[in-house]
């Protein structure tokens, strides 16, 4: 009777202990769940996100830029990490690289001032700056029992994820360049214009959203904005290109410009007669000189002439017996004209 009162208690033990093998086994196996994706979606005007690699310990990666686009979030979704610990001693270590020097050095040291390489994170979100119109690449490792992933107890990167934040309507930098006669104290005007020898000009810029400005064939001090009254006019029958650059206030990588011409006409032609005085019937000589203007573009007409020129000064011999009149045209560069007079024949009696 005694030793059947044994038997079970036997067979109880036995029963408990393979029991607690299976419930020990389940603990392991659940503290060793994937955490999945977590269904979020972007919070602002640009996002995305990256899907782990493999393996249930990499956390799944996705961002958001600012309306400025000085400024991103990027969030994961929480995981375990491979040793199986409990969620809850967890950190997570940030890389986010900018593109334009390159990614450096996996322990954090010697990183580009543009770079971000944070160790130890507890939360899984980060809000930092950026350069608009920058490409960055990130990744993020789950961590526990060490800080750095050579320590041993972190998870491989999640799939980089690339972004960039373009600058809000606000931020874009802007400039307008214009121009004003002020020997005629003409209209300002952002188109070209021409001027007539020995006038001058002033310049003017306006511009939005930028650090400086600097000017070429003018000063601008580097100022913002402002006008340029001490202005080198282009030289007579030539034109000057007057531009300005400005430099984006969110992202020195980032230019603008405005350009005009100035033109500046060439002295025009001139034409004139020796003698300017004459006698029916004599010779007189017609001297002309077409200044800056290309003497292919001019002619001369008048009795007993009508040429085109061929070079920058010259003289005909005509003779004349009435008063007559020569021009010398050459379209828009300007004409002039001469007339010679003829003395009236005196009749004796």
């Amino acid at each position: 009777m005694g030793y059947s009162k044994l038997l079970p208690v036997s067979i109880l033990i036995l029963i408990f202990a393979a029991l607690a093998g299976v419930l020990f086994f389940n603990s392991q196996s659940f503290q060793s769940v994937e955490f999945g994706l977590a269904e979020l979606s972007p919070k602002g005007p640009e996002g995305g996100y990256a899907m782990p690699a493999s393996g249930g310990s990499t956390p799944s990666l996705y961002y958001n830029c600012s309306d400025s686009g000085e400024e991103v979030t990027l969030y994961w979704t929480p995981s375990f990490d491979v040793q199986g610990h409990d969620h809850g001693t967890i950190t997570y270590n940030l890389r986010i690289d900018n593109l334009v020097d390159g990614w450096r050095n996996a322990s954090c040291s010697g990183q580009s001032s543009n770079d971000v390489c944070v160790n130890g994170l507890t939360s899984t979100s980060w809000t930092g700056s950026v350069i608009p119109g920058q490409t960055y690449e990130a990744w993020i490792h789950g961590c526990s029992g060490g800080t750095t992933v050579s320590g041993g107890g972190c998870s491989s990167g999640a799939t980089n994820i690339q972004f960039t934040c373009n600058a809000g309507e606000d931020s874009i930098p802007t400039v307008n360049l214009e121009v004003k006669n002020t020997t005629t104290d003409s209209d300002w005007t952002g188109e070209d214009i021409t001027i007539n020898p020995g006038e001058e000009v002033a310049l003017r810029w306006d511009s939005n959203n930028t650090a400086s400005c600097e000017g070429q064939n003018f000063s601008t001090g580097n100022l913002t904005d402002g006008t340029q009254s001490n202005v080198t006019e282009p030289a007579s029958g030539t034109n000057e290109l007057y531009l300005v650059a400005c430099i984006s206030s969110v992202n020195a990588t980032i230019s603008v410009y405005d350009w005009l011409y100035v033109t500046v006409l060439g002295e025009g032609p001139e034409i004139e007669t020796d003698p300017p005085i004459v006698d029916p019937g004599d010779e007189v000589e017609i001297i002309w000189d077409t200044g800056d203007v290309d003497p292919g573009e001019c002619t001369i007409a008048g009795p007993g002439l009508n040429i085109s020129l061929t070079e920058n000064t010259g003289s005909e011999i005509v003779t004349v017996y009435n008063e007559s009149t020569y021009v010398i045209d050459c379209g828009v560069n300007g004409n002039d004209e001469v007339t010679v007079e003829v003395l009236p024949v005196i009749q004796e009696t």
